[in-house]
């Protein structure tokens, strides 16, 4: 498959991953929804597809519905022969452990296509993801620092790394022109804020918060498929009951990637929302739930228990940051 026609497939099962499907009846809504002849794929065409994502680790199965990757979600979204393009579909290659450990080896070395799936390589090989030296290929020496950077984020456990997710906010805010605040508000301390600052240096998030829609919806959609569609302390899986809450308000921050990074955020239902929105209960640093004095004798009605942990998975260290800051200036206001 073309790297056009890749983007395009990418898009309309972006646009139908949340409506509740399943297996048997994805192919159906997928064909409905094409228009152009070089998209039609027979059911088998489509399913080997499905099969080739999902055992790329791009691709999830949820009981009904599908989620994208966070960097093959990026990957359709960028332009063509652009650097977040290059970025973007390595993010994608390495979510598979055998290829991110060839890739991190050899990264200074000739590479051989063969640790790249075969459905990926025509799509990789149209990107300026690799220059040939002397008829050999190499990783686009410029862009080294940045895919270590990428490893980096990748081994840590997050689902989007904080390089992928800064040149997103770059490519899509750049070159508007919007009035910003907070500009003067501390940021979090993550590890890359220097190189994150070299690629977008606006600090402060937009006045208008509706100009940030397209990351909120990546915020979202980041959230939906970390906790898989639900609340991540009752697991309530109906979608129009769920928020993707912030950890640090979106008022609060510093710099936009805090507002779009899906560690700052939990899936939340609408009263567990409210709950941690006022401060009623945290987390500490290993995940366990705090719960505010007020609430120590209404425990039952509000589906809380203090032995309450959440997944290690979710607690890695860029989560742990935010989660320190909702304990010191959101469920202390309330103490």
């Amino acid at each position: 498959m073309k790297k056009s026609q890749f983007k395009k497939f990418l898009h309309i099962f972006d646009k139908i991953e949340s409506n509740l499907l399943t297996r048997d009846t994805v192919y159906e809504t997928f064909i409905s929804y094409i228009n152009e002849k070089d998209l039609m794929l027979t059911k088998k065409e489509f399913n080997h597809l499905l099969s080739f994502l999902i055992d790329s680790g791009n691709l999830n199965i949820l009981e009904k519905g599908f989620d994208l990757s966070q960097p093959l979600y990026i990957f359709a979204k960028s332009s063509h022969d652009s650097k977040l393009e290059a970025l973007s579909i390595f993010e994608t290659l390495i979510q598979r452990n055998e290829t991110r450990s060839y890739f991190k080896a050899n990264l200074n070395q000739p590479l051989s296509l063969r640790f790249i799936e075969e459905e990926f390589r025509p799509i990789v090989l149209d990107t300026l993801l690799m220059k040939k030296i002397d008829n050999i290929r190499f990783f686009e020496p410029k862009w080294l620092h940045e895919y270590n950077w990428i490893i980096e984020d990748t081994e840590k456990g997050l689902n989007c790394s904080d390089c992928l997710k800064t040149h997103y906010t770059h490519d899509l805010y750049s070159h508007q022109k919007l009035q910003y605040r907070n500009e003067k508000v501390p940021i979090v301390n993550y590890r890359h804020l220097k190189d994150m600052l070299d690629i977008f240096p606006q600090k402060g998030v937009p006045i208008d918060r509706d100009c940030s829609k397209d990351l909120q919806v990546f915020f979202k959609d980041c959230l939906f498929n970390e906790f898989h569609h639900a609340c991540c302390i009752c697991q309530a899986a109906l979608p129009h009951m769920l928020i993707a809450s912030h950890i640090k308000p979106f008022r609060d921050c510093g710099y936009l990637i805090e507002a779009m990074d899906s560690n700052n955020g939990l899936l939340l239902c609408r009263n567990h929302d409210y709950l941690f929105d006022q401060g009623y209960i945290s987390f500490d640093d290993h995940g366990k739930m705090i719960i505010c004095d007020e609430l120590q004798d209404k425990k039952e009605i509000y589906q809380l228990k203090d032995n309450f942990i959440l997944d290690k998975i979710h607690m890695n260290e860029s989560r742990k940051m935010f989660l320190d800051y909702h304990r010191h200036h959101i469920y202390k206001l309330i103490r």
